[in-house]
C-alpha cells in the first residue's frame, strides 16, 4: 500500500473484506494500519487490523517476517 501509482486503501479494504477473497486467501497488507482504517471509516465498514506497531525503515524486514507469521497462523 502507499505506491502513489498503485492501491491504495480505498481499493484494499473492499478488497480484502471481499467473501471470494477471504474464501482464496488470507489477505496480508503492508502499509499504515490508520489509513487502512480510516478508509474502513470512510467506506463505512469495520475489521480487525493486526499491525506489527513498527514504522520505521529498518524493521522491514522483521515486519514482513511477522507478516508472514500472522498470515499462516490459524
Amino acid at each position: 500500500m502507499g505506491d502513489g501509482a498503485g492501491i491504495g486503501p480505498e481499493v484494499i479494504v473492499p478488497a480484502v473484506l471481499d467473501p471470494g477473497t477471504l474464501g482464496r486467501c488470507r489477505p496480508v497488507v503492508i502499509g499504515d494500519a490508520a489509513r487502512l482504517r480510516k478508509a474502513a471509516a470512510i467506506l463505512g465498514t469495520a475489521f480487525d487490523i493486526a499491525g506489527t506497531g513498527r514504522t520505521e525503515a529498518g524493521s522491514m524486514i522483521e515486519a514482513l517476517r511477522q507478516a508472514a507469521e500472522m498470515a499462516t497462523a490459524r
